[in-house]
């Protein structure tokens, strides 16, 4: 669904005539926390959800939204984490179109604010809530002019970034409903795309720096024809950090890519982490110990299930990733 310029333009003369702009911050926070609920279930320990705290947290502030830190956490945060943790606990979050509205128009509202009152200081912050509203409109299939405006100004803005997330969802076969197919796409896709170019490879060859740590970088890129899609790849820097050499590029995804970047740089420890194999064994013997075990006190009980659920979570993942992997694979067959 897309609206058009004067469409929203109309919304927007609309909301401003029936609501102040703190009533508006406060619509706009109530669907990120919806938005932040989403993305809890899709993955519990994404850094999106901190950061959509934190841009509450900056919201009520700069619209005065509250009077003392408390009435911040009773009005605002503490609702946040129970709308988190009842998506983690499986409560179905769905978000309405006001909500979808009020995102995107708080959103804007804020950083034309912003430009007005701090101009090029507030530059960096400004680019991060145009990502996000990319990202929200993607993944809510929500597309208005708002964010393209905020960046260009322009009447006749561009969308490549959105444009190219639809074409790898249709690439990949993402059907409506799939949600957490589509965080993964809009995921890699954002990532790679809002990248700067990796130095020391041949430009040609598309590479942008995803991450790094130490001397390992994570790099993606848009695949050369005929392969369409995403590549990712780490390297290690040369000692000058002007090149990089002994590259891996054979990572099945993007998450395979960012879990052996965060091995290989030194972030974790590869023994802190378990394969697939082992979860579904340790999830049999806690699902063993549970039915058998008479003599587990209540805590260990609730330890044990909190276990088996985290990694029922983990291999809802896994076969998600298994089924991105087949329809790439797919793709490739029917393109070759």
């Amino acid at each position: 669904m897309r609206d058009t310029l004067n469409d929203f333009i109309g919304m927007m003369k609309k909301k401003s005539k029936d609501l102040d702009s703190r009533q508006l911050a406060r619509d706009c926070i109530d669907g990120l926390t919806v938005y932040a609920a989403q993305r809890a279930r899709h993955d519990p320990v994404t850094a999106r959800i901190k950061e959509i705290r934190s841009l509450i947290t900056n919201l009520a502030g700069y619209w005065n939204l509250y009077e003392t830190p408390d009435a911040l956490k009773t009005e605002f945060l503490h609702p946040y984490h129970e709308r988190i943790g009842d998506a983690l606990a499986g409560e179905d979050v769905t978000e309405t179109p006001e909500q979808r509205a009020n995102v995107i128009f708080g959103l804007y509202m804020y950083a034309e604010d912003m430009t007005v009152t701090m101009g090029e200081e507030a530059r960096a912050e400004i680019l991060g809530l145009w990502t996000l509203m990319r990202e929200i409109e993607s993944v809510w299939d929500y597309e208005t002019v708002m964010s393209d405006i905020l960046i260009t100004g322009g009447d006749t803005p561009q969308r490549p970034i959105n444009d190219k997330i639809e074409a790898e969802m249709n690439r990949v076969g993402v059907t409506e409903n799939a949600n957490d197919t589509k965080w993964y796409v809009t995921e890699y896709v954002m990532a790679v795309e809002n990248a700067p170019p990796l130095e020391g490879l041949d430009p040609r060859d598309g590479w942008r720096k995803i991450s790094e740590y130490g001397n390992i970088v994570l790099g993606g890129r848009e695949t050369p024809k005929p392969y369409y899609g995403y590549d990712f790849a780490t390297w290690q820097y040369d000692a000058d950090r002007k090149g990089v050499h002994s590259g891996r590029y054979d990572y099945k995804d993007y998450y395979d890519a960012k879990r052996h970047f965060v091995i290989r740089s030194g972030l974790v420890d590869s023994d802190m982490l378990f394969s697939p194999d082992q979860c579904e064994e340790i999830g049999r013997a806690l699902s063993y110990t549970l039915d058998n075990n008479a003599d587990l006190t209540a805590e260990q009980r609730n330890t044990m299930e909190n276990t088996m659920e985290q990694i029922e979570r983990i291999q809802s993942e896994n076969s998600l990733l298994d089924e991105q992997r087949q329809g790439q694979s797919q793709s490739m067959s029917t393109i070759t």
